[in-house]
């Protein structure tokens, strides 16, 4: 399955340790990531997109239609081989979503796509766990562009570029960071 981590449990792990529990009773929003929505359904609503048909039919099969899980677990395929802007009109569709008590991302990383989804996301969970690149951050020509996604970051976890690498088993020019954020944060001071 494209875009998971080599070791998904270590990613997952990452995931649940910024949110300080494993959540439970939840309504949980997961953007590509399918071993943490599977592992978020056993005891929450879970809400899976996805743009990785492969993952999106092993979520519908084992998850959504299985009784096991109840009724309550959905998913949602972003066909990006039929539509190039897939993803930009699943960002529009993210404002009539129903609110969340957490979001766990691994949005797509093309150009600042990650960061127009972060920022749509915030304010439809309580709380978001976000991992992508953090060069945004560090420029300070763009820090307005996002500041609205600044100001609600609670904390950030480095993933230096070569472990990112080694556990997406891709290329990546900058860091990434595991970011914890908050809608009822307001952080000024990044």
């Amino acid at each position: 399955m494209k875009f998971q981590a080599n070791v998904p449990f270590k990613l997952t792990k990452m995931f649940y340790e910024k949110l300080g529990e494993q959540p439970k009773d939840k309504r949980v929003l997961v953007i590509r990531d399918l071993f943490t929505a599977m592992h978020a359904s056993i005891d929450n609503a879970v809400t899976f997109i996805t743009d990785d048909k492969e993952a999106y039919e092993v979520f519908s099969k084992n998850v959504v239609s299985n009784d096991e899980f109840g009724n309550n677990d959905t998913t949602q395929f972003v066909d990006t081989e039929i539509n190039k802007n897939a993803w930009k009109d699943f960002v529009k569709e993210l404002v009539s979503m129903p609110k969340f008590d957490i979001a766990i991302m691994n949005p797509p990383y093309d150009g600042n796509l990650h960061l127009k989804i972060l920022e749509k996301v915030i304010p439809v969970a309580d709380k978001v766990v976000n991992i992508s690149p953090i060069g945004w951050l560090q420029c300070r020509y763009n820090t307005h562009t996002f500041a609205n996604i600044r100001t609600h970051i609670k904390n950030i976890e480095i993933l230096p570029m070569v472990n990112a690498v080694q556990m997406f088993d891709a290329g990546f020019n900058c860091d990434l960071g595991i970011y914890e954020l908050d809608k009822n944060v307001y952080n000024f001071s990044l």
